[in-house]
């Protein structure tokens, strides 16, 4: 039997380009995106597919307090930019 092989990485971006690119997103939808259209977008605009990646991400964007993730049974996540910034 044939070990699998494990698939390697695709080209990286430099650092903080998608989490970049996901906050421009969102601030283009201040009512909010799915995370499929957040998928389709940056598999279309900059080839990032991988799913996986997009979710790490925005956990990431999340525990800084950046977007908010609305959660709703049998539906795609949703994503909400935070505006509560304070100078």
């Amino acid at each position: 039997m044939p070990m699998s092989r494990k698939k390697s990485p695709g080209r990286k971006n430099p650092p903080g380009k998608t989490k970049g690119e996901i906050l421009r997103f969102a601030l283009a939808h201040p009512y909010g995106f799915d995370e499929t259209d957040l998928r389709v977008y940056l598999k279309k605009e900059y080839n990032i597919t991988d799913p996986r990646g997009i979710k790490r991400h925005l956990g990431e964007l999340e525990k800084k307090q950046h977007i908010i993730k609305i959660t709703t049974p049998g539906k795609a996540n949703r994503w909400l930019i935070e505006f509560n910034y304070y100078i």
